[in-house]
């Protein structure tokens, strides 16, 4: 039952869908984040195959959104079903959050960014 529900899409858009990271995602997210061009606004220089390893395996321990805490969802174009991004989630005991995306380079200056977050919020 755990399975089926992180699987099932959280929210979708014109374009695109938002679901939790599944083990397989971790070749695209590593490739898309490991792009110069995309770690260069980021903390990150590189990002390898167990990097994206690891945020998957926390992302899969703690699939829905608390109190306090740092979540990641995968952001998917709907007609192929590509991963081309994530949204990032970090929440504390206030009436605050953080919200971020990486987005791969390839999919940048379409709209896709603000797509995304504008259903989110």
């Amino acid at each position: 039952m755990e399975s089926k529900r992180r699987n099932k899409m959280i929210l979708e858009t014109p374009r695109l869908y938002l679901r939790h990271f599944k083990e397989e995602d971790a070749f695209r997210l590593s490739e898309y984040r490991n792009k110069k061009e995309v770690a260069y606004y980021q903390t990150w220089n590189k990002y390898s195959i167990l990097d994206a390893k690891r945020r998957i395996a926390h992302c899969l321990r703690n699939p829905e959104i608390k109190e306090k805490g740092n979540y990641q969802f995968a952001i998917v174009l709907k007609e192929s079903h590509l991963l081309i991004g994530d949204l990032f989630v970090e929440t504390n005991k206030s009436k605050s959050f953080v919200l971020g995306y990486t987005l791969d380079s390839d999919y940048w200056n379409l709209g896709f960014a603000s797509e995304i977050v504008n259903e989110f919020l």
